[in-house]
């Protein structure tokens, strides 16, 4: 049986972020946000915000586990006596 490997909690929400600016368009586009000043500067800054946020999540999660400073199973267990 093949081992599925799933992606860290952090990737998740770094690719939930990364859809999020695409959502704000679309609320954009189709005029469901009124034109007010100070509303489209906090759209801009959280769209930046979720780009980045959102990119460095997604780059986080898909870093190996020793960089993420995760546990691995050679930590723990001792190491093979030589014959």
């Amino acid at each position: 049986m093949s081992e599925i490997k799933k992606n860290p909690p952090s990737y998740s929400w770094g690719i939930a972020l990364l859809f999020l600016p695409s959502v704000i368009g679309l609320l954009l586009v189709f005029d469901l946000l009124p034109g007010v000043w100070w509303l489209q500067v906090a759209v801009v800054v959280i769209i930046v915000g979720c780009v980045g946020v959102g990119s460095y999540l997604a780059w986080w999660g898909k870093r190996p586990q020793v960089a993420r400073g995760e546990w691995t199973p050679s930590e723990t267990l001792p190491e093979d006596e030589p014959r």
